[in-house]
C-alpha cells in the first residue's frame, strides 16, 4: 500500500520540491508543513463523502435497566436509515431531536411503539428503557469511521521500533519498548500480548494523525496528493483554483464509481428477482 512517505514524495515532485528521505521526523521546515497540510486533509476529507471504505456496522446488546450506550471511539457520523432492532425486525425510530426526547420525556403522553434512540455525548441513548424479557436483544447501526489511515502492518520476525504502531486483524497496536514481532499476529482487544520480544497494547483511540512515514492510506492515495498539492499552493500564495477544481473533480467522479449505484429497468414488462426457477422448484412436496 501507498506510504504517507511515497504521498509527499509525488507532492514534491509536482511542486518541483526536493524530495526527502523522512517526514514525520524531518526537522526542515519545508515537509514539517508538508506533513501540516497532510494532517488537514486526513481531517477533511472524512467529512467530505460517505466513502465505502471508512463504512462499518456495530451492534448493542441490550441490558436490563440500561438506556446509555458508548459509541464506537472511530464514529463520524450515521448512514441513514442503518439503524435496526434486529430481535423485533423494526427499524429504530430517530435520531430523535433533544425537542422530541423532552417531549417524550416530561410530556403527557409516552406511548413508544418502536425503538426510538437519540445521538448525545458520544452515546446513544433509547427508548422505552430495556428490560428482562429485552435484555439480549440486538440492536445495529452502519456509520463512517473518522480513521482515513493506519500504521503499517504487523510482519512476523520484524523489529519495530519505540513508540511504533502496527496494524493487524482490523485492530491498530503500539509497543513502548519496541522488539522484534514473532509468529502469531496480535488479535486482542484489550491489554497487552507478548508477540516474540515485543509487548503489543491495544489502542481504542482512533488513528487520526501521522506517527511513521510508514503509515498507509485506506482511501484512494491520489486524493491525498492532490489535496496536499492544492492546500500547499494556497498557503504558499499561488493560483490555486484548477488544482482544487481538479481534486475535487477527481473525488466526487471515483467516490461516486466506489459505491455503486442501483440500476433502473426502462425496458418493457417488469423487472423482478427471480428467487425460484425451474432449478430449484421440486417435482413433488410442495409446501412441505
Amino acid at each position: 500500500m501507498t506510504t504517507l512517505l511515497t504521498v509527499i514524495n509525488d507532492v514534491c515532485g509536482v511542486l518541483k520540491i526536493p524530495r526527502t528521505d523522512t517526514v514525520v521526523s524531518s526537522s526542515d521546515q519545508t515537509y514539517s508543513h508538508l506533513l501540516a497540510l497532510a494532517h488537514k486533509e486526513v481531517t477533511e476529507i472524512v467529512n467530505l463523502y460517505e466513502w465505502a471504505e471508512l463504512q462499518k456496522t456495530h451492534t448493542i446488546t441490550l441490558q436490563n435497566g440500561v438506556t446509555e450506550y458508548a459509541l464506537p471511539s472511530d464514529f463520524l457520523k450515521l448512514l441513514p436509515s442503518t439503524e435496526w432492532n434486529r430481535a423485533e425486525q423494526w427499524r429504530l425510530y430517530g435520531p430523535l431531536t433533544p425537542q422530541e426526547w423532552q417531549s417524550r420525556e416530561s410530556g403527557l403522553l409516552d406511548v413508544i411503539v418502536r425503538t426510538e434512540y437519540r445521538i448525545k455525548n458520544n452515546k446513544i441513548h433509547i427508548r422505552p428503557t430495556p428490560t428482562a424479557s429485552t435484555a439480549g436483544n440486538i440492536l445495529a447501526f452502519e456509520y463512517q469511521c473518522s480513521q482515513c489511515i493506519r500504521p503499517k502492518n504487523w510482519v512476523t520476525n520484524t523489529s519495530f521500533p519505540p513508540g511504533s504502531y502496527c496494524y493487524s486483524n482490523d485492530k491498530v497496536y503500539y509497543t513502548t519498548a519496541g522488539g522484534t514481532t514473532g509468529a502469531t499476529a496480535p488479535s486482542h482487544s484489550s491489554g497487552t500480548v507478548t508477540d516474540g520480544t515485543v509487548l503489543w497494547t491495544y489502542s481504542s483511540d482512533p488513528y487520526t494523525r501521522f506517527t511513521a512515514d510508514t503509515d498507509v492510506f485506506v482511501l484512494n492515495p491520489y486524493y491525498f496528493t492532490l489535496g496536499i498539492e492544492w492546500r500547499w499552493k494556497a498557503e504558499n500564495g499561488f493560483d490555486y483554483s484548477e488544482s482544487k477544481k481538479k481534486y475535487m473533480d477527481y473525488m466526487s467522479a471515483t467516490a461516486a464509481n466506489n459505491k455503486g449505484a442501483q440500476m433502473f429497468y426502462f425496458g418493457s414488462g417488469v423487472q423482478r428477482i427471480n428467487y425460484t426457477d425451474l432449478v430449484n422448484i421440486p417435482d413433488t412436496g410442495y409446501g412441505s
